[in-house]
């Protein structure tokens, strides 16, 4: 019987939410990986493009696992 597990990362930055997930994958043994859900959420209806302004973007991911 193969028992599932869910983890769930955020981030503002795509790249750090990347890091983070590889760092966790990184950990797994060979098979155990099953899926990876990414979303990205706007904290915001509407805001202007400034360079280098913090996002108003939240990241999400769901890794999706057997134990």
């Amino acid at each position: 019987m193969a028992y599932y597990a869910v983890e769930t990362f955020e981030a503002h930055d795509i790249t750090e939410l990347s890091d983070m997930i590889d760092e966790f994958i990184s950990a797994m043994k060979q098979g155990q990986l099953i899926d990876i859900k990414y979303q990205a959420v706007p904290t915001t209806v509407s805001t202007p493009v400034v360079h280098k302004a913090p996002s108003d973007t939240k990241y999400t991911a769901m890794v999706i696992f057997t134990k």
